[in-house]
């Protein structure tokens, strides 16, 4: 600002200033424009970058946090006066000025607020907010030395300074581009939801009619997701979304855009196969690949319905970015959605677990006849072993064991079903064998469809005769240890697994008890274990080993058992589910 010492009312000033509507895409185009009158007036890159990082930050506020509509403008103002340069940033912003300035960076290292501030700032020698012409105002001043005398311009130095400017406005404008974009995969509510709003975007961006990606489909490419004037039909099938207009095929402009790895313009759509996606009667087509990691996922298409103008350099280059950045998001949406996938399925996983543990007995009924106690540990999250305790009433107490025929999710679920069924017919507790056969029965139609097996095994202790009442089902024999005994015995009760036969019967078998005998029930999860040489323990030696390790109470002896197991297979995690009863007659 210049005022005239002969006229005192007169004053004038010499800037320039550009005006640019509440679009971060033209902060680009504004600041090529700054750019260039600093260089031509020879202003140094490095102060210009300076200048550049300040000017960039405050445009950017001044769109997204100005306070006004989108219609409004956003005016760029500078002049060089002496050796200061001076940048003046209008906005329609409702602001009450004041003295002080950000003293440094936010407290919250991850909080935005506040960095713009300290940025500009740092950036520029002074800074002040003020209403200035009925607007608010952002003035920045920075000393960078006296104007460079004016030169001519040659045509060649016109050209490199024309590029660079075409240059830095296709920076800018992809950088913007990836801003919104980001913006708008954050705050999405799916994928789908993201890429309807980023067409959106591209094709006001891009000057187009429409925009179309089409996803790799099994060596082919399927019409994924559309923006354009007319609607079209959209089906779904396992997830993926196409457009059943149009169907895969191999020879079209965007599989050879696909195949190549390269983008290709087309200037006229009609010269197309009537059957390729892009043929339109009358119009212009870009396509450029979607990569992640440089491997090819799809393309993006854009179409002008109109032959004039033709796409620009910075047009495709805008393309090209968006086609990475889909490339990016898409992948990651997919391996969002399988650790999704994943961690649903380890909860349900961890819920079956927990609902199984809550199942099995976790208190053994007491009595002046019998000292009971049991164990489970599954080798994955949830296993196919059951046992179950279950006193009827002054008679006695029924125990049972089961295996159900492979692991996880599906047999915990069968031996659920087994264990309600158990209950269901307790008024046969002291008949094992007809119990089993009722089991069967009940069971062997879900078991057949599932092409699956249970082996079972009951057990009656009849406190009035004395007498353990059993029958088994294709389990494996149970240990009976008598005091003295050099190891116990193995009481084999015969049978076949439950689902095996429609109308298998089961017998049960007596065995006369009296105080001191102990009875181990187990899965052969317990004894079909190798060493890390490769022997089996093998069930043998476990029957050998019971009476070193039973001489203290039932669940001291599980626990020693367990141990003994797990020193034999070295440590090595358990492959199949380990399941011991115990029951000690008094």
């Amino acid at each position: 600002m210049v005022q005239d010492c002969e006229h005192a009312l007169l004053t004038y000033a010499e800037f320039a200033e550009c005006e640019i509507g509440s679009d971060l895409a033209l902060v680009s185009v504004a600041l090529g424009k700054f750019r260039l009158a600093c260089l031509h007036n020879g202003l140094g890159e490095e102060r210009w970058r300076e200048v550049e990082l300040a000017t960039a930050e405050g445009l950017n506020n001044a769109i997204m946090h100005g306070g006004g509509t989108a219609d409004d403008l956003v005016r760029l103002r500078w002049n060089w006066t002496g050796e200061v340069l001076e940048v003046r940033i209008f906005d329609s912003g409702d602001f009450a000025p004041s003295d002080l300035l950000p003293p440094g960076l936010p407290a919250d290292p991850l909080a935005e607020s506040g960095r713009g501030g300290f940025l500009i700032a740092a950036m520029m020698d002074e800074v002040v907010d003020e209403m200035c012409e009925g607007r608010h105002c952002l003035l920045m001043r920075k000393r960078v030395g006296e104007k460079a005398p004016p030169r001519e311009q040659t045509a060649e130095t016109g050209a490199l300074i024309a590029a660079m400017t075409e240059d830095l406005s296709n920076s800018y404008e992809n950088l913007a581009t990836f801003y919104r974009f980001s913006e708008e995969l954050a705050t999405a509510t799916s994928f789908d939801d993201f890429m309807r709003r980023a067409l959106h975007r591209l094709v006001k961006w891009a000057q187009a009619d429409e925009v179309q990606v089409s996803l790799d489909d099994e060596g082919s490419l399927a019409l994924s997701y559309y923006h354009g004037p007319e609607e079209r039909v959209i089906s779904r099938a396992d997830g993926h979304v196409t457009l059943t207009a149009l169907t895969p095929r191999k020879d079209t402009l965007e599989m050879r855009a696909f195949r190549g790895d390269a983008g290709s313009t087309v200037e006229e759509c009609a010269s197309l196969a009537r059957h390729d996606p892009l043929w339109r009667e009358t119009g212009i087509a870009c396509v450029c690949p979607v990569l992640f990691q440089g491997a090819p996922i799809g393309v993006v298409s854009i179409i002008r319905r109109k032959a004039e103008p033709h796409f620009s350099a910075a047009q495709i280059h805008l393309v090209r970015a968006v086609g990475d950045f889909l490339g990016i998001a898409r992948t990651t949406a997919i391996l969002q959605e399988q650790r999704q996938t994943q961690q649903r399925a380890m909860r349900e996983l961890e819920i079956a677990s927990e609902i199984q543990q809550l199942l099995l007995p976790r208190f053994f009924p007491t009595s002046a006849k019998s000292r009971i106690f049991g164990i489970s540990q599954a080798a994955t999250e949830v296993g196919g072993d059951y046992f179950d305790v279950l006193p009827i009433g002054e008679r006695g107490v029924l125990v049972a064991i089961a295996d159900v025929m492979g692991k996880g999710l599906p047999a915990a679920l069968l031996a659920t079903v087994l264990r309600a069924t158990i209950r269901a017919r307790l008024d046969l507790a002291a008949e094992p064998g007809r119990l089993l056969s009722e089991i069967n029965s009940q069971l062997i139609p879900d078991l057949a469809k599932l092409d699956m097996f249970i082996t079972a095994q009951l057990a009656f202790l009849c406190h009035e005769t004395g007498r353990l009442i059993y029958a088994s089902a294709g389990h494996c024999p149970i240990l009976m240890y008598r005091r003295g005994s050099a190891a116990a015995e193995q009481k084999a009760a015969g049978g076949i697994p439950l689902g095996v036969l429609t109308d298998a019967a089961y017998d049960s078998t007596y065995e006369s008890v009296k105080s001191g005998d102990r009875f181990v029930f187990l899965t052969d999860g317990l004894y079909e274990v190798h060493s890390p040489a490769g022997e089996i323990l093998g069930l043998d030696r476990v029957a050998a080993k019971i009476p070193a390790l039973w001489e203290g109470s039932p669940a001291s002896f599980c626990r020693g058992l367990l141990d003994f197991v797990r020193v034999h297979s070295g440590g090595v995690p358990a492959t199949d589910d380990r399941t011991l009863l115990t029951l000690e007659c008094l």
